[in-house]
């Protein structure tokens, strides 16, 4: 057991009490909460620490939640969402990985990578089959800005389309390719996340085969409402489930929400009747302006307008997914 696993363990459960547990530990008041700071445990706390954490569910091969941000309708908020919850999470010091799974890229091009700034290494390299082209994954990853070390981002490109092509002939492994480079980088990070397509083709399987859990952002309008079982069943799907049976919904996000009208109240309202067995989080994600001007200026909401609405809806966001 390291300080970082240690670390991870308590940030990925936040309700344990630590000195609760420095007192069955036998260790002095203070240590945890000093070492959720950064400072080390020695050695000898660590071995009475151990036994107390592996009572309260800590396993060995802790490592990054992973989280797939999907829905398989386009302009949903997806990449938004993807973003903004990356760079939210990052701000609250937890360590980040951050992929685009998205052929189109808008994740990388949302963090300013455009043009001649795009990067050559990207997803695409890491998940080919192809050994003249196939790069070890932690060559692919990025840190976005300089002052923010906990946030890193894996970039894509258009060419992963046919890379996708590739992953499907080879059936099994192809769906599981993402899931196997996956285990080389967890134990580095406590969250990663994964931008996808808005489909529902061998990328997205990936995505669901290597995920714990998805995040559904959806608009509060009649056509997204209708499809959103569609998502769900997806998720779902017999696939993923043969591969990845511990799957679950982590929750359904409202995004782009107008809440002066009558159509988006009513919408929200059925979309918490029809789908109350899953989550739906009770922050909501305002219509702004704000959201499309960071994009555009290649910026999270946080950096862009720390003030605005949406990046206090996107905070509260990533507290409400951190506290459960």
């Amino acid at each position: 057991m390291t300080n970082d696993q240690i670390r991870t363990f308590f940030r990925n459960n936040p309700a344990l009490n630590l000195k609760q547990i420095e007192i069955e530990a036998g260790i002095p008041n203070t240590y945890l909460n000093k070492a959720m700071k950064g400072r080390n445990l020695s050695e000898e706390h660590i071995k009475k620490v151990a036994p107390i954490l592996i009572r309260y569910g800590f396993k060995d091969n802790e490592g990054a939640k992973v989280y797939a941000i999907y829905n398989h309708k386009g302009g949903v908020g997806k990449t938004t969402t993807s973003v903004n919850l990356a760079v939210g999470l990052a701000n609250k010091n937890f360590k980040v990985l951050l992929i685009d799974f998205d052929p189109q890229a808008n994740t990388t091009q949302h963090l300013g990578y455009r043009g001649e700034d795009r990067p050559t290494n990207t997803i695409r390299n890491v998940l080919t089959f192809d050994e003249a082209n196939n790069l070890p994954i932690k060559s692919c990853i990025y840190q976005p800005y300089e002052d923010l070390d906990t946030f890193h981002l894996i970039p894509s490109e258009l060419s992963l389309t046919k890379i996708a092509r590739d992953l499907t002939l080879r059936q099994i492994p192809g769906m599981e390719r993402l899931s196997k480079v996956l285990g080389m980088v967890k134990q580095d990070y406590d969250y990663i996340l994964l931008d996808t397509p808005p489909n529902m083709d061998i990328l997205v399987t990936n995505a669901m085969v290597a995920a714990h859990s998805v995040i559904i952002p959806v608009i509060p309008d009649s056509l997204p409402y209708e499809g959103l079982a569609d998502v769900i069943d997806f998720v779902k799907d017999e696939t993923t489930l043969r591969l990845n049976p511990d799957i679950t919904v982590e929750g359904i996000l409202l995004t782009m929400v107008k809440g002066n009208t009558a159509l988006h109240q009513s919408i929200e309202e059925k979309i918490r009747s029809k789908f109350s067995r899953y989550k739906v989080f009770d922050t909501k994600i305002r219509n702004t302006i704000a959201l499309s001007e960071a994009s555009e200026a290649g910026e999270d909401i946080f950096s862009y307008s720390h003030r605005s609405n949406a990046a206090k809806d996107y905070k509260s966001f990533t507290e409400e997914l951190i506290n459960g």
